[in-house]
């Protein structure tokens, strides 16, 4: 079986998630949409993630999805997001992609990396607005990402 691992990063975290899942499975290859080509023809397995910002996956990883669904639907797909708000997870995934990929598909949240030192503008100022609304004191929350849910996560494509 050969699996393409297709992700979007903006600082790191989904990057760093897609190289530690693609440790986990044998014959995987992993590409950033933003950067890398490749062809999906010949993968069994597509492994798709992204990170989450505004509730929003990338742009083109859900271009890439709608593109190329009819493709996907014949292959073994799984999803994988990066967010720091496991308890939205389930309307990020409704929100961003369509039921019937979803509804075949695994789908797994690894968390995500609290990057403040290259944070910018906007980012920079609701990253402090949500540091202090989750501890009065100033300092940043720790966010890390899941390894343990990235190691099952890869389990299922062995």
């Amino acid at each position: 079986m050969s699996v393409a691992i297709v992700y979007a990063t903006v600082h790191g975290s989904t990057e760093k998630a897609a190289k530690l899942l693609h440790k986990q499975i044998e014959n995987s290859e992993v590409f950033d949409i933003n950067r890398d080509s490749f062809d999906l023809s010949k993968y069994d397995t597509v492994i798709i993630g992204s990170y989450v910002k505004m509730g929003m996956f990338d742009r083109n990883i859900r271009k890439f999805v709608l593109k190329y669904f009819n493709v996907l639907m014949k292959k073994n797909t799984g999803f994988f997001m990066c967010s720091m708000m496991p308890e939205n997870a389930e309307k990020y995934w409704k929100n961003n992609f369509p039921p019937q990929i979803l509804e075949k598909s695994p789908k797994a949240h690894f968390g995500s990396e609290f990057r403040k030192d290259e944070f910018r503008g906007f980012e920079k100022r609701i990253a402090r607005m949500v540091s202090k609304e989750n501890n009065r004191t100033g300092i940043y929350p720790e966010y890390r990402l899941d390894e343990k849910a990235i190691a099952e996560f890869g389990k299922e494509f062995k």
